[in-house]
């Protein structure tokens, strides 16, 4: 979890281009990690309430389906190893 300590990035532009690859990034949030495991360490947030449906690991291609798709009244897909 977290940004490396060596924050770069090198590619091929033109691998990209012909896979037809799509980056995204996501802002960072400092501090914010350890707040969030206080939270659920301390019970103030109800996790399990978050958790809409758990699929084996044989079943990881259509989780990822139903999450895209929102199928199902979809909220968070564990995933049991």
């Amino acid at each position: 979890v977290g940004i490396p300590e060596d924050d770069r990035l090198e590619m091929q532009h033109s691998v990209i281009r012909r896979k037809g690859l799509t980056m995204r990034v996501c802002r960072r949030m400092k501090h914010t990690y350890p707040r969030a495991i206080r939270l659920a360490t301390s019970g103030l947030v109800d996790l399990h309430s978050m958790i809409s449906h758990r699929v084996p690991l044989t079943e990881t291609p259509t989780a990822f389906e139903m999450n895209t798709n929102y199928t199902d009244n979809v909220v968070k897909i564990i995933v049991d190893v």
